[in-house]
Parts: structure tokens; sequence; C-alpha cells
């Protein structure tokens, strides 16, 4: 898919999106691109590829992902790599978050990917926008089954990952350091994630929750961003037990519904 057809897509979903908001936190929507938290050479080569945002539900949560919370966000446009892409790049700019943080030898940012499509959709808009920040090349990982494919891969120096759980799963047994210094888990499609591989997933939360309490990456940035079109069990198990005050986002309301206990809405205006 390139960014013609994700705009015709994006177009498409604010025709259905609806003028409702359930917000955990209060946030103050940001709907345009001039406005939105992103550095200016973003700004331009977004506005260059006439990209239709910040949306009604982005409006809400680029500005929490750009400011390093953590974030779960359930909508129409659940599916759409641009819900968190701009912003983690924006935060990534960041230098001075970055220049403390012990030597390190995996990602600042781990992008879990439910198949191996939607991770290839995902690296190439970042190869094409990390050119507007100080982020170096992304590095797209798909393994087999062979154990020689994952101890070929090289990780070292590399700043964010794009995979898939399983892929994941069989790098981390021939690179143990993959989850020392990861600052940033996104879950891409958390429900089919969690749908197709809950225990995998399970097992990945488990490793990052592991490595925050190690006492040299202790006051480092952390962040966990998960994006999807629909609420289910797992997620209230994430946000219980892996995040921190999430900012939850949820603009549909049937999965608000689904969600309960809420506490705030809004009508976009």
């Amino acid at each position: 898919m390139d960014l013609n057809e994700n705009n015709e897509s994006r177009s498409q979903n604010l025709r259905e999106e609806r003028s409702f908001v359930f917000l955990s936190n209060k946030i103050e929507p940001t709907s345009i691109l001039e406005k939105a938290p992103l550095h200016d050479n973003l700004k331009k080569e977004l506005a260059q590829d006439k990209f239709l945002g910040p949306n009604f539900t982005e409006s809400y949560s680029w500005p929490a992902i750009a400011r390093g919370c953590d974030v779960v966000t359930i909508s129409y446009q659940g599916s759409d790599p641009f819900s968190y892409i701009p912003p983690v790049l924006a935060f990534l700019q960041m230098e001075n978050c970055y220049k403390a943080l012990p030597k390190r030898s995996g990602p600042l940012v781990l992008i879990l990917c439910p198949g191996w499509r939607k991770a290839q959709l995902v690296f190439e808009l970042l190869k094409k926008y990390s050119r507007c920040s100080r982020l170096s090349c992304p590095m797209l990982i798909i393994l087999g089954k062979k154990r020689e494919e994952a101890e070929t891969v090289k990780i070292q120096g590399c700043e964010i990952i794009v995979t898939t759980p399983y892929s994941l799963l069989r790098l981390y047994k021939h690179h143990l350091s993959l989850f020392s210094g990861l600052c940033r888990l996104i879950l891409d499609e958390i429900e089919v994630l969690f749908s197709e591989a809950a225990e995998q997933v399970s097992v990945i939360l488990g490793y990052y929750k592991k490595n925050l309490i190690n006492e040299e990456w202790k006051y480092s940035p952390h962040q966990i961003i998960a994006v999807g079109t629909q609420w289910n069990k797992h997620i209230g198990i994430l946000i219980k037990e892996f995040t921190n005050d999430p900012y939850i986002v949820i603009t549909a309301l049937e999965e608000a519904s689904i969600y309960g206990h809420v506490q705030q809405v809004k009508a976009w205006s």
C-alpha cells in the first residue's frame, strides 16, 4: 500500500468516524498538521505527500505518544500505522532523552506487527519518513524456523526493529541482549496480535517488563503503545500489568461500551 492508497483509506475511515471519544486522561486535541507535535522536517514531508491528518483519533493520541506516555488507542483507523509512526519519529528526534542512556546492544524501538505484510508496510513507511529525523535506518526482521537465519542477524547499533512475535522470539534465542536498552514497545493491530499469538506476545511483554527493573535502565524513557480496532480482555491485562497511567483513547462507540466504566465523553466540535 502506497501513501495515496493509504490516504484514500483514511478518507473513507474519516467519513465513518463518529463524533465520540473516550479519554482516560485529559488531552488537548491537535487537529491541524502545522500544530501537531512533530518536527518541522517531518511536517513538510507529510504535507508534500498530501497526508490527511491528524485525523480525529490522532488529534488526541499523537500528543500523548509524542510526550512519551503509555498509550492505548482503539479506533476505526486502528490498523493504520500512521496512528503512531509520526509522533514516535518526533520523540526519537529529542536527542536529550537518549544521551544519558548506558551502552546498549539492542534497539530503542521495537514494533510488533501481526504478519509479514503489515511489517513490510510499516518498515517502508519508517524508511521513508525516518529521513526527516535523527533515526538511523530501521530494520525489518522476518525469520523462518532455520536457526542459521537468527544467528546471522546483526542488531548492534540498530535503533528500530519491525518484526512479528514469532520472528522476535526466534531472534531472542540467539540475541539475549535484544531487550537491553529497549525504550519503546509498539503493538500494531493489538487485537490481531492477541488473537493469533497471545502466548508469544505475553512472553515478549514479560521480557520487556523485566528490563524495566534493571537498575542500569531505571531512569531511561519507557513507553508502550498499543493500537487497534477492537477491545478485548487481553488489552485490559496489558494496561493493568504492563503500563503506567496510560492514556486510553477510544473513538469507536461500540468498543468504548465493551471497555465500560466510561468516565469522560467529548463530542468533536
